[in-house]
């Protein structure tokens, strides 16, 4: 996951909205839970948007920084400031920059191909599909936004607001649309072995089955899996 940190709530939302719509895990914070964020987030990057405030997201760079020294953080500023913020990359942006391509670049070193791979399941990001024991495993793209989106927290369960806001930024898919989705990627994954891919954790949202991703003991309480 890439945690967006910014003090200007629209372009948050609509910048980690934007990404997550290329494929990217970006959730948007406010600035001022970053510690308590990152303490409890499973995160692979951080985005500062210090255009604003620079000096204010200067001193929470070098909180950062003495907490996760070898986190990737980009930290963005605005043409004419002068902040010296513990970042591994700074980007300018002036009116001839798209942050989204900025950002896009970031969170894609940050994640790499995210070629998830196990034994039974694998993930392929550059051809956006899934081999199931050896075999395609046939998915609709938004079938292939959930499983990528439980892959990628495995073996802990997603919220379903989580995979609502993750795997389908546009902000219309109903919640009830999830049980469905999972329903029709049991089916898929039952064809080839059988077995269901796919739990939903009572009260929580939904996780990978047994076997897929190796997991605690104390998390298989109050599960059961879609027909």
């Amino acid at each position: 996951m890439i945690l967006l940190f910014s003090d200007d709530v629209r372009f948050g939302n609509d910048t980690a909205r934007a990404l997550r719509g290329q494929g990217l895990p970006v959730v948007s914070h406010d600035p001022d839970l970053l510690p308590q964020i990152c303490r409890h987030a499973d995160f692979c990057g951080v985005i500062l948007d210090g255009r604003h405030t620079p000096l204010r997201f200067e001193q929470l760079s070098e909180k950062l920084f003495a907490d996760y020294p070898d986190a990737p953080v980009l930290f963005l500023t605005q043409p004419g400031v002068s902040v010296y913020p513990c970042a591994l990359k700074t980007a300018c942006l002036d009116h001839g920059v798209d942050p989204l391509q900025v950002l896009h670049r970031f969170c894609r070193d940050c994640m790499g191909e995210e070629n998830y791979a196990t034994y039974a399941l694998q993930h392929d990001g550059r051809a956006h599909s899934f081999t199931y024991l050896g075999y395609p495993l046939p998915l609709s793209d938004y079938e292939y936004r959930l499983l990528l989106c439980l892959f990628r927290n495995a073996p802990h369960a997603v919220r379903t607001d989580d995979l609502l806001s993750n795997a389908f930024p546009n902000g219309s898919t109903p919640r009830h649309t999830l049980w469905t989705l999972v329903k029709r990627i049991n089916q898929s994954a039952q064809r080839i072995s059988g077995l269901r891919l796919v739990q939903s954790v009572y009260g929580t949202g939904y996780r990978l089955s047994d076997g897929i991703v190796a997991r605690s003991p104390s998390s298989s309480q109050g599960e059961r899996s879609p027909s």
